[in-house]
C-alpha cells in the first residue's frame, strides 16, 4: 500500500510544474517531502528547469547512458557570474522586496515602518503560497488531525528522513561515476580525496553523521542519567514534542538539564530506532560550547571530537561520526551562509536565545527563512530560561490548516534547588545603603562595601559543614559569584576584598599583613573575555580545605556555565552593553541597569548542587522597575558584518532581508552601515552604471573577500592591501592577532609590565601591530628551531614576556584558516618557513622599505580613523625642564617646598623599581623635581642587523626612539596609578635639617675640624659621614669640560669614537690637550691598585684597560727557491693599556660597563680588571667632548625606523673616525657640540661618484651635505635650545664690533640654578628617623606629551584618548621642533559613556614624513577634492570622502569627510604618482583572476613599490598659507577640474579606486611693475638681515615666509630656494 501511495505522489508530481532551482547550496522548496535522488540530480544542473520548457516533458532517462554531473563552482570567475544571474531570474524569492520606495516617505519619527511593511507582505505571500498548493499537496498524508494540531500546535512532514536517505542510498553507485569529476581534482586511480567528498556533501545538503548507520553500534546506552533534574521527569514528553512538531520553544529555570540533556535524550531516542541523527546546538560563548561538551564526554566517558564534540571560530574537536555538535552562533552562521540549507542537521537547537547578539538574530533569519524554504524536514528546538516567549513564537509561526498559528511552547518544571533573592531592604544591618536611581547606573561604594561584608557572613552559613579550629574558620566554604559590569570594576572590587579599610602606604608598611585576602583564605579569580582562556578555567578548578573560591565575572558567566560549588550569588545589577553613537556609527560602551532578565540568569547560577542565595545590591522597587529584557544588538551596535552576510546570501537589498528579524534595526542604521561598506571598498557607489543608491551596491571583489573571512572588515581590506603591496604574509598575522584576545596578557594589578613587554617587542616602531607580528614571529621562531623542547620552557618564555600562550596558538590556527580561505579566494599565503626564508635574503635596507609600507596599508586598511598629533612647544620644553634634554628628563610635583633634599633617596628607590635604571640624577626646583636618567653611551657595531638573532628585539635598548624607553615607563607608572609616596618631616624640623645638610657639604668635602667642633652632631650621624669620606675617594665628580665660547666659528678636532652616523665624540687638536694626553698615560703605565667587587658603585671613576691591536712584521729567510729572498710576514699584537673611565652599568657580579672619559667609547669589563685612580687623576678635566652634526636626521622615506643604515656609518667612519678636521661650530648647550665637519675636495672625490657638488661659503664640501646628496639623510629642524644658541652665535659673530661681552658660554642648561647634590648617605639618616605625615607627589610627568586631534568632521570637536593597553598611550614627541604635522592610525574607534571622549584602541604611530597625512588620505579615499588658494595659484588642501549625490549637492557620507590642509606643497605630478598606485590596487583587486595571477601581481608589487618611494621622498617646499576647512563639497569651478583617465585600464577595473581629478593652478604674471616691487623689497631684507639685531618680525614677500630672528632671515636670502626666484626674476644684483 506504501508503495503504491509512493508510485502515485511521483506520479502526480510530474504533471506538476518544474519548480525553479536555486543557487549553490539551495534545495527545492518543499514541506511535504525531502529531496529524492531525481531532484537531486536536477539540481545539479547548470541550466535550470524553467516552466513550460522542453526539458521539462522529459522525465525519465537512460540509467545506463553516461552522464556528467557539472560542479556549481566553475574555475572562470565570469562564467560562475553568467550562472549565477541566470539562476537568481529564476529563482522564486521567499522575500517579497520588489516595490520600496524612497526613505523621505517614512515619517522621520517612525524608523521600522519598513519593516512592519516587509512583514506584512511576507505573511501575505505566505499564506497565497499555501492557497495555491505551492508548499505541498493537500492530500491525507500532509494534513494533520484537528485533535493532534491541538496538542501539539504544528505539522509534520510524513515522509521522514529514511525515505531521503534510502532514495540516495538507491542511487549513490550511479553517481558515484558522475561526481569522480568535479574541476578534475580526483585522484590518479579515480578515488575522491577528501576535499572533493566534503564539497559534494555540502552540495547534496548531506552531514556525515546521514551516511551510515553502522556507527550507531559504538553509541553506548546511557545508563549513569542525572535523574535528579527537573528535566529527566518530563523526558518523554519533550521528545513526543520535538518528534511531531517542527518548531519547538523550550523554557526552563537554569540548572534544570535543557542545555546537556535534552541533546542526548534525542540522540538515544533515534538509536533506539535507528534512524539517522545528526545534532547541533548553539551556545554565545566559546567557554560555554566547550565546557558543556566537556560535560557530556565525562559524563558518559566518550572521548572529545567522536560521539560528541565542539567547534569554535578557531578551535574544532569534532569528527564525521560526530552526533552532537556544540558550537557558537558564528559558526553555525557561517556554515548556513555558505550551504544555503538546514539539510546538514536534523536537528538544530538554539541555546540562551536570549542573548540577542547580532549573530543570533541573524542566525534566526536565516533559519526561519531557509526552512520555509527547504528544509521543513529539519527540527528546530529553541531553548532559554529567560526569553519573550510570546514573541518568539509569534516570529516562528507556521501554517495549520490554512491558518497562520504561533509556534509550540512547553516549560520545563521548576528546579531541584531553591535559590532564595535577596536585596538591599533584607540586609539594611550590614551597613549603609547606596542610594541608587533608575536614571543613574553607577557601582556605588557603598555597594560594594556591602558585599564585602557579605562575603564574610557567609563563614556562619558555612560553619554548619565542620570548623578547623586552628585556622579559625570552615571547613567546606561554599564559592561566590559576584556579577560586575566590566574589568575595572573588577579591579575595583577586588582591592576593596584586599584592603577593605583602605589600602595602606607600601612604602611604610608591608601590604601583606593588611591585605585580608591573605587572612580569610580568599581566593579570587576574576573572569573576563579579554583574560587568557587559562585563567577563565580556573573557575572550575575546586577550593582547598578552609579556602573561599570569589569569582569576579562580568556577563560572561550568565549563561551555560555550570559552576558546582557556587552558592552564594551577589549581583550589582549592571551591565556595559555596546551601543552605536546615531551621530558618528562608533561604538560607545555604556554601563546600564541589567535587565530582569539577565538577572534571572545571574541567579541561576547559584542552587545547581544545593540551595542558594542570590544577593541583588539594590531595592526592590527599582529592581521592578528594571526592563524586562535586554534591547538586542542588531538595534544598538554596528551592522558591518549584519549586511555583509546579507549581501553574500545575495536574496534580496539588505534593508529587505533585515527587515524580517525579530526586531528590525532602526532604517538609518541600516543605511549608514551601507555607506560605510562603500566607503571601505566592500561595495560600489554606484548601482550598475551611475544609479547612486544610499541603500544597496553591488558586491565587490574586495567585499567578497570580507565576506569570505571571518573577520572584521577593516582587517579583510588589511589582507587584500597586504596582497596587492607584497606583505600579504605580515597583513594575515596582524589580522589574526586583532581578531583575538590579545596575546599579551591583561594583569590588571600590574598593567605597567605589560606595558614594557609591549613597547619592548614593538622595537621602536610605535605600532601596535608590529608588536603583535614581532611577538608571533619570535614564538614561531622558537618553536620552529626547537628551543621549546619542554612545555616549561615555553611557559617561561611567555611568562618572562607577558605572552599568552593560548591565545598565540589560537592565532596560529586562525592564520591557517585564513590561508586555507584566501587560497579559495585566489590569493596565495605564503607558509612560515617560506616567508622566513625569503626575508634573510633581504637587505636591511629593503626591511625598513617593507616597514613602511606596513604602515602604509595599516593606515590604508583603518581609513578614515585618522587622527593628528598636535605640535608642542618647544620653548615650553626647555622652560618646564630648565633646559635639561627632554628625551631623558621626567618632572615630579608637590614636593614639599625647599625640602626635596631630603627626600631624594626614597623618590630614586621608588622611582627604580618602576623603569628598571640605576643611574639616576635628582635635582630640585621650589615643589618640582626633575629626574634624569642616565644617558646611554653604547657604541654602535658595524654589523649586519639581519644576522642578529630574531629574540634580540625584545630588548628596550633596541627601541628606535631618542627618548629613553624610561621616560615612558615612568609615564606609563602615573597613568596607571602607581604613586611616589614621601613619608616627611614636619616643617620646622625639616627645614633645620636642609640646612644642617647645607652646612656638611658646604667645603665640598668632610673636614676634622668639623668633626672636632660638632661631636654632637658627628655622634648622630657617626655612620653616614664616614661612609661619605669613604665614598669620596673612588665617586668624584671630574672638573667641568671646557666647550667652544661663542668666538669660536672653527676648530680643528681629532675624532676619537664614532657613535652613528650622525653623533660622534671629539678631542681637541693642541698642545695643552696633548699635554695632559701624556700626562695620564704616564701615570696609568704605572702599578695599579685593584678594585674589589664590593666597592663598586655606579658612576665611580677608576681605571680600566682596552686591547690595542698592531701589526708587527716579522723578516724571514726562504730557501725554497733558487734565489733566497726576504719575505715579511705581519703578526697582530693584541696589549691592554688602562684609561680613565666611568663605571655606567652593572651588567652581573662580575662585569660591568664602563665610559672612557677621554675618548668616548663604552665598552664591558670584567671587574677584576678595574683599578683605583690617583687623586691627582680626578683633577684633570675629561679629554673628549660630544659632538652632533647639526640640523640632520635619517632619510625617513628610506629608513621609516629613525636609525642610520650601515652604509652611512660606514661611510661617515672612513672620512672622520682618527682624523683630524675642521668642524664649524654652530651651537653650544647641553654640553653638548652642535657642528658640521669640513671635509677636503679630494677626499669627498675618494668616495663619490657625483659629477656635481655643493661647497660651502669657503670652497669646501661638508659632511651634513654629502650625506644628503648620497639619500642618506635629510634636512631637520633643531631643539630649541639649539636654535636659541645658534641665533645668538650668528648675531654675535656678526655684529663682534658691539660692546656685548661674548666671553662666557650660551649654553643655557650651564647657567641654570646650581643645586646642592647631597649624598644619598647623609639622606638616608633622616629617612630612619620618625616621620610625619606622607605626600604623595603627582607625576611623573613629560612635557613632550602630546594630544591628539580628530581629522573627520564626526568627532572633529571631541578630545581624543589613546586605550591604556596601545603603545601609544604614552604619546611622546621626538618631533616637538618640527612645524609639520604627524599622522595617528586607530584600528578601534569607540566613544566614551560621556559621548564626548573618542577612544582610540590599536594604534600605529606614522613616519614623521612631511605632508604624509594628506598623501596617504588621498592614496586611500574614494574621492577627493583639491582646494585652491584665494588667487587660485597653489592647492592648499583636499576633502575626502564619498563625494557628493549631485541631484541634491549634498556630501554621501557627511559624517567621515575629512578635510586635510597642506603643510607642503603638493604638485601636478605628485597627484599622477597617486593616480598610478590607485590604478595598480584596482589591477590587483578586480576580481579573483586579477589576485592569482602572479605575473600581474608581481608588476604591480613593483610599480607600486617605486611609484611609493618617489612620493615619499620628493622634495616639497612648505606651505604656509592657512588653512580652514569647510567641509563641503563641489566648491570647484567645473572648468578647473581635470579629469584623469587610464587609457589602458577599463572603466569597470576602477571602481573600487577611482582615480582623482586634477585641478588647474593659476600662474603669477611677470611684469615690469612686479619686478621693480620685489626689487626694492629685496634690498630691504637685505639691510634688514644686516642691520636689525636678534629679534624681528619680517615677512619675504616673494617666498611668503616669515621670520622672527634676523638670523634665519640671514640664513634665509643665501638659500637655494630663495636664490632660484630671484634669479627667474632676473634680479640676482639685489643678492
Amino acid at each position: 500500500m506504501a508503495t503504491s501511495m509512493q508510485h502515485d505522489r511521483r506520479t502526480s508530481m510530474k504533471k506538476k510544474p518544474a519548480v525553479p532551482s536555486y543557487g549553490p547550496g539551495n534545495s527545492l522548496y518543499s514541506t511535504t517531502e525531502s529531496l529524492t535522488a531525481q531532484d537531486i540530480e536536477n539540481y545539479f544542473r547548470i541550466g535550470p528547469t524553467r516552466p513550460n520548457s522542453a526539458t521539462t516533458t522529459t522525465t525519465t532517462t537512460d540509467t545506463n547512458e553516461r552522464k556528467t554531473v557539472q560542479y556549481l563552482r566553475p574555475t572562470s570567475f565570469e562564467q560562475q557570474q553568467k550562472e549565477v544571474q541566470q539562476l537568481n531570474k529564476n529563482k522564486l524569492d521567499i522575500i517579497p522586496y520588489a516595490t520600496f520606495h524612497e526613505k523621505k516617505q517614512l515619517l522621520p519619527t517612525d524608523q521600522k515602518a519598513y519593516a512592519r511593511d516587509f512583514q506584512q507582505r511576507y505573511d501575505n505571500e505566505f499564506l497565497q503560497r499555501w492557497n495555491k498548493g505551492v508548499l505541498g499537496d493537500n492530500d491525507n498524508e500532509t494534513i494533520i488531525s484537528s485533535s493532534t494540531s491541538q496538542q501539539f500546535g504544528s505539522t509534520t512532514a510524513s515522509s521522514s528522513i529514511n525515505n531521503r536517505l534510502s532514495q540516495l542510498n538507491i542511487n549513490r553507485n550511479q553517481d558515484q561515476e558522475h561526481m569522480s569529476d568535479i574541476e578534475g581534482r580526483t585522484d590518479p586511480d579515480g578515488v575522491q580525496s577528501e576535499a572533493d567528498k566534503e564539497e559534494i556533501r555540502q552540495i547534496f545538503g548531506i552531514s556525515h553523521a546521514l551516511e551510515t548507520f553502522d556507527d550507531y553500534k559504538e553509541i553506548k546506552q546511557w545508563i549513569n542519567q542525572d535523574t535528579t533534574l527537573p528535566v529527566y521527569g518530563q523526558k518523554d514528553k519533550i521528545l513526543s514534542i520535538i518528534e511531531t512538531n517542527s518548531i519547538t520553544i523550550i523554557q526552563g529555570n537554569t540548572g534544570s538539564g535543557k542545555s546537556t540533556q535534552i541533546p542526548q535524550y534525542i540522540l538515544d531516542d533515534y538509536v533506539k530506532r535507528s534512524k539517522p541523527v545528526n545534532i547541533v546546538v548553539t551556545q554565545p560563548r566559546r567557554i560555554a560550547a566547550r565546557s558543556l561538551c566537556e560535560h557530556i564526554s565525562h559524563s558518559r566517558n566518550w572521548p572529545i571530537g567522536q560521539t560528541v564534540g565542539y567547534q569554535t571560530s578557531l578551535n574544532k574537536q569534532c569528527c564525521e561520526l560526530t552526533r552532537i555538535l556544540y558550537c557558537t552562533t558564528g559558526v553555525l552562521l557561517e556554515r548556513l551562509i555558505l550551504t544555503k540549507t538546514l539539510q546538514d542537521f536534523t536537528h538544530i537547537i538554539l541555546d540562551e536565545v536570549h542573548e540577542r547578539d547580532q549573530s543570533m538574530d541573524f542566525l534566526l533569519i536565516l533559519i526561519r527563512t531557509l526552512w520555509l524554504r527547504n528544509s521543513q524536514n529539519v527540527k528546530i528546538i529553541l531553548m532559554s530560561a529567560t526569553i519573550e516567549i510570546d514573541k518568539l513564537a509569534h516570529y516562528f509561526r507556521q501554517v495549520i490548516n490554512g491558518q497562520i498559528v504561533p509556534a509550540y511552547q512547553f516549560q520545563i518544571d521548576d528546579r531541584l534547588f531553591d535559590v532564595q533573592d535577596m536585596y538591599l531592604e533584607h540586609i539594611q544591618n550590614y551597613g549603609l545603603l547606596p542610594d541608587l536611581k533608575l536614571s543613574e547606573a553607577r557601582l556605588s561604594r557603598e555597594a560594594i562595601d556591602l558585599a564585602v561584608k557579605l562575603i564574610k557572613s557567609f563563614d556562619d552559613e558555612d560553619s554548619m559543614a565542620g570548623w578547623d579550629h586552628t585556622k579559625n574558620l570552615p571547613i567546606k566554604r561554599a564559592t561566590v559569584l559576584v556579577f560586575l559590569p566590566g574589568l575595572l570594576e573588577i579591579q575595583t572590587v577586588h582591592e576593596a576584598l584586599r584592603f577593605p579599610r583602605g589600602k595602606p602606604d607600601s612604602a611604610k608598611f608591608n601590604l601583606d599583613d593588611y591585605d585580608e585576602c591573605l587572612k580569610f583564605n580568599y581566593d579570587i579569580i576574576p573572569l573576563h573575555s579579554d583574560l587568557s582562556m587559562d585563567d577563565q578555567m580556573n573557575i572550575f578548578t575546586p577550593p582547598k580545605n578552609t579556602f573561599r573560591k570569589i569569582i569576579l565575572a562580568t556577563n560572561i558567566a550568565e549563561s551555560s556555565i555550570t559552576i558546582p560549588d557556587v552558592r552564594y550569588v551577589i549581583d550589582f545589577c549592571l551591565s556595559k552593553e555596546m551601543v552605536c553613537d546615531p551621530e558618528t556609527n562608533y561604538s560607545c560602551l555604556q554601563l546600564i541597569w541589567a535587565s530582569k532578565a539577565n538577572c534571572d540568569q545571574r541567579r541561576g547560577r547559584a542552587g545547581r548542587v544545593a540551595h542558594g542565595k542570590c544577593y541583588r545590591l539594590v531595592k526592590l522597587h527599582l529592581y521592578n522597575s528594571l526592563p524586562a529584557y535586554q534591547k538586542p544588538a542588531l538595534v544598538q551596535e554596528s551592522l558591518d558584518r549584519v549586511v555583509l552576510q546579507a549581501k553574500k546570501l545575495n536574496i534580496g537589498e539588505p534593508k529587505s532581508i533585515l527587515a524580517l528579524a525579530l526586531e528590525p534595526p532602526n532604517i538609518n542604521n541600516i543605511e549608514v552601515t551601507i555607506l560605510k561598506l562603500k566607503e571601505v571598498g566592500a561595495l560600489t557607489i554606484h548601482m550598475g552604471q551611475d544609479e547612486i543608491r544610499p541603500f544597496d551596491g553591488d558586491l565587490t571583489y574586495l567585499g567578497k573577500i570580507m565576506a569570505a573571512l571571518p573577520i572584521d572588515i577593516e582587517l579583510s581590506r588589511l589582507i587584500a592591501l597586504g596582497h596587492a603591496f607584497g606583505l600579504v604574509y605580515e597583513a594575515v598575522i596582524i589580522a589574526a592577532c586583532l581578531s583575538t584576545k590579545s596575546i599579551f596578557k591583561i594583569y590588571y594589578k600590574d598593567r605597567l609590565a605589560a606595558y614594557k613587554s609591549k613597547f619592548n617587542f614593538a622595537a621602536g616602531t610605535f605600532c601596535d601591530c608590529q608588536a603583535f607580528l614581532n611577538v608571533y614571529k619570535t614564538w614561531l621562531y622558537h618553536e620552529s628551531n626547537q628551543q621549546f623542547r619542554t612545555a616549561d620552557a615555553e611557559r617561561r618564555w611567555a611568562h618572562l614576556h607577558n605572552v599568552d600562550i593560548k591565545r598565540l596558538r589560537e592565532v596560529h590556527l586562525l592564520i591557517d584558516e585564513l590561508r586555507n580561505r584566501l587560497r579559495q579566494l585566489h590569493i596565495f599565503v605564503p607558509r612560515d618557513v617560506e616567508s622566513d626564508q625569503m626575508k634573510r635574503r633581504r637587505n636591511p635596507i629593503a626591511q625598513q622599505q617593507n616597514l613602511l609600507n606596513l604602515k602604509i596599508i595599516i593606515a590604508g586598511a583603518f581609513y578614515p580613523n585618522y587622527y593628528i598629533r598636535e605640535p608642542i612647544e618647544s620653548e615650553a620644553v626647555d622652560r618646564e625642564l630648565s633646559s635639561k634634554d627632554p628625551f631623558r628628563t621626567i618632572m615630579l610635583r608637590n614636593v614639599p617646598l625647599n625640602e626635596g633634599i631630603l627626600y631624594r633617596s626614597q623618590i630614586e628607590q621608588q622611582l627604580k623599581s618602576l623603569v628598571d635604571i640605576e643611574d639616576v640624577k635628582i635635582t630640585f626646583e621650589n615643589t618640582k623635581a626633575l629626574v634624569e636618567f642616565a644617558p646611554q653611551h653604547s657604541t654602535r657595531q658595524i654589523v649586519n642587523p639581519s644576522e642578529l638573532p630574531i629574540d634580540q628585539i625584545v630588548t628596550s635598548a633596541t627601541s628606535h626612539t631618542n627618548i629613553l624607553p624610561a621616560v615612558y615607563f615612568a609615564v606609563k607608572a602615573r597613568m596607571t596609578n602607581h604613586k611616589i609616596i614621601l613619608q616627611t618631616f614636619e616643617r620646622s624640623a625639616a627645614l633645620q635639617r636642609v640646612e644642617r645638610l647645607r652646612l656638611y657639604m658646604s667645603r665640598g668635602e668632610i673636614q676634622n675640624d668639623i668633626l672636632h667642633n660638632e661631636r654632637d652632631l658627628f655622634e648622630e650621624h657617626r655612620d653616614a659621614l664616614l661612609r661619605l669620606a669613604q665614598r669620596q675617594t673612588t665617586i668624584y665628580s671630574l672638573p667641568q669640560q671646557k666647550l667652544p665660547d661663542i668666538k669660536c666659528q672653527y676648530l680643528t678636532i681629532n675624532v676619537s669614537t664614532v657613535v652613528d652616523v650622525n653623533h660622534f665624540w671629539a678631542q681637541y687638536v693642541d698642545r695643552e690637550t696633548n699635554a695632559q694626553m701624556k700626562q695620564i698615560n704616564d701615570l696609568l703605565s704605572r702599578s695599579l691598585t685593584p678594585l674589589t667587587s664590593t666597592s663598586i658603585e655606579i658612576g665611580m671613576m677608576c681605571a680600566a684597560p682596552f686591547i690595542l691591536v698592531s701589526s708587527r712584521t716579522i723578516t724571514t729567510t726562504t730557501t725554497t727557491t733558487p734565489n733566497n729572498n726576504n719575505s715579511n710576514n705581519h703578526q697582530l699584537v693584541k696589549r691592554y693599556q688602562y684609561y680613565r673611565a666611568r663605571v655606567t652599568h652593572r651588567i652581573d657580579n662580575v662585569t660591568v660597563e664602563v665610559f672612557f672619559v677621554d675618548w668616548g667609547n663604552t665598552e664591558q669589563i670584567a671587574i677584576d680588571q678595574l683599578r683605583i685612580l690617583e687623586p691627582s687623576l680626578l683633577k684633570i678635566a675629561p679629554l673628549a667632548f660630544e659632538c652632533q652634526l647639526w640640523s640632520i636626521r635619517p632619510n625617513i622615506a628610506r629608513y621609516p625606523l629613525n636609525t642610520w643604515p650601515i652604509p652611512a656609518l660606514n661611510y661617515v667612519c672612513s672620512l672622520i673616525l682618527e682624523r683630524h678636521v675642521e668642524a664649524e661650530i654652530k651651537a653650544v648647550a647641553r654640553n653638548i657640540v652642535k657642528c658640521d665637519i669640513l671635509l677636503d675636495i679630494q677626499s669627498n672625490r675618494n668616495h663619490s661618484n657625483q659629477h656635481q657638488q655643493r661647497y660651502n661659503d669657503i670652497g669646501r664640501t661638508t659632511l651634513r651635505q654629502n650625506l644628503i646628496n648620497k639619500g642618506f639623510a635629510e634636512s631637520a629642524n633643531e631643539e630649541h635650545i639649539f636654535d636659541h644658541d645658534y641665533r645668538i652665535r650668528r648675531d654675535a659673530q656678526r655684529f663682534i664690533s658691539h660692546t656685548i661681552d661674548f666671553s662666557s658660554s650660551t649654553d643655557p642648561s650651564n647657567t641654570s640654578v646650581q643645586m646642592i647634590d647631597i649624598p644619598k648617605e647623609l639622606c638616608e639618616v633622616y629617612e630612619r628617623k620618625e616621620i610625619g605625615q606622607p605626600v604623595t607627589l603627582t607625576g611623573p610627568y613629560s612635557p613632550l606629551e602630546a594630544n591628539h586631534s580628530s581629522c573627520h568632521y564626526a568627532t572633529k570637536m571631541r578630545r581624543v584618548q589613546i586605550d591604556g593597553e596601545s603603545i601609544n598611550s604614552v604619546g611622546l614627541e621626538e618631533e616637538q621642533h618640527c612645524n609639520y604635522r604627524r599622522l595617528l592610525v586607530a584600528f578601534g574607534v569607540h566613544l566614551l559613556q560621556t559621548r564626548q571622549v573618542v577612544s582610540l584602541r590599536h594604534t600605529t604611530l606614522m613616519p614623521s614624513i612631511r605632508g604624509l597625512p594628506a598623501l596617504i588620505a588621498m592614496i586611500f579615499a574614494p574621492t577627493i577634492e583639491l582646494r585652491l588658494d584665494e588667487e587660485g595659484k597653489m592647492k592648499t588642501g583636499v576633502l575626502c570622502g564619498l563625494g557628493f549625490n549631485p541631484v541634491t549637492n549634498t556630501s554621501l557620507y557627511p559624517d567621515h569627510d575629512m578635510d586635510i590642509g597642506f603643510d607642503v606643497q603638493i604638485s601636478t605630478e605628485d597627484l599622477v604618482r597617486i593616480n598610478e598606485i590607485r590604478k595598480q590596487m584596482n589591477l590587483a583587486l578586480y576580481s579573483p583572476e586579477s589576485a592569482g595571477n602572479r605575473d600581474l601581481i608581481r608588476s604591480v608589487r613593483r610599480i607600486i613599490n617605486a611609484e611609493l618611494q618617489k612620493l615619499l621622498e620628493a622634495k616639497r617646499p612648505p606651505n604656509r598659507n592657512n588653512y580652514f576647512g569647510t567641509f563641503q563639497w563641489n566648491r570647484l569651478n567645473p572648468d578647473d577640474r581635470v579629469p584623469k583617465m587610464a587609457e589602458d585600464v577599463s572603466p569597470d577595473h576602477l571602481k573600487l579606486f577611482p582615480l582623482h581629478d586634477d585641478v588647474i593652478t593659476r600662474t603669477v604674471e611677470i611684469d615690469d611693475e612686479y619686478r621693480l616691487k620685489m626689487m626694492y623689497h629685496l634690498i630691504w631684507l637685505r639691510e634688514k638681515a644686516t642691520i636689525t639685531t636678534f629679534m624681528c618680525q619680517i615677512t619675504c614677500e616673494l617666498c611668503d615666509m616669515d621670520f622672527n630672528f634676523t638670523s634665519d632671515l640671514f640664513a634665509h636670502l643665501s638659500s637655494s630656494q630663495h636664490r632660484e626666484l630671484v634669479r627667474q626674476l632676473h634680479l640676482t644684483h639685489c643678492v
